[in-house]
Formats: C-alpha cells, sequence, structure tokens
C-alpha cells in the first residue's frame, strides 16, 4: 500500500536515526512555508509579523487588515468559518494554492490563488 502512496520511498535509518530524518525535514518544510509567507506578505505591501495567538494572522497592512498565507485549497466551508472567525469589523486577504465556492458571498474576505 505505501509503495502505491508513495513511490520513492528511502530507508533513513535505524528508528532515531530516522526519528531524526524526520524532525529535518519538518523543520525544512516550516521553514519553507515561513519563507513563502513572507515573500508574499510583501509583494502584497504587508508588513510580516505572524501572530503568536491567531493562526490566520501572517501579516498586516493597516489595524484592521491582514492578510494569511497557506499552501491547501480551501473549500467553501473553510472559508466560511474563518470569515465568522475574522468577524465583521477587520477584513482579510488569504492567499491558498486554489479555492471552492462563492467567496464574493464573504465581504470581510478577498481570497486570491498564489501566483505560479
Amino acid at each position: 500500500m505505501a509503495a502505491i502512496q508513495a513511490p520513492n520511498q528511502f530507508y533513513l535509518g535505524e528508528a532515531e536515526q530516522a526519528r531524526l530524518m524526520k524532525l529535518v525535514v519538518n523543520l525544512m518544510i516550516a521553514q519553507t512555508s515561513a519563507m513563502l509567507a513572507e515573500a508574499l506578505c510583501k509583494q502584497e505591501g504587508f508588513t510580516y509579523a505572524p501572530s503568536d495567538a491567531v493562526y490566520w494572522q501572517h501579516s498586516h497592512s493597516t489595524e484592521r487588515d491582514f492578510i494569511y498565507v497557506t499552501t491547501q485549497t480551501l473549500g467553501f466551508e473553510q472559508l466560511r468559518q474563518l470569515s465568522e472567525e475574522v468577524g465583521p469589523e477587520l477584513t482579510l486577504l488569504v492567499l491558498c494554492a486554489a479555492f471552492r465556492g462563492p467567496v464574493e458571498t464573504l465581504p470581510n474576505l478577498t481570497v486570491k490563488k498564489i501566483p505560479k
């Protein structure tokens, strides 16, 4: 089953060696995601300052205008929930890999695809 899902498999060593390699890979992914978020924030004219408390506040351009960057594809239900979390007093620019649904019905969100 694993060969079907991931045809390129590599031996990473014994249990402890494999655990350490997984940590390294996860750190690389996290760092790459942070670098992507920072670059896209700057491209959109936002000041990169991710919040420790609010996952969708990667950056801000004003006190009420924020940006959220994700490499995920977001469905309408996810965007609707995000819109509720943001609330009517704030606005959020969402940059994602792709999105589905009538995003124009969410007045506090602007949703864009991450440029390739």
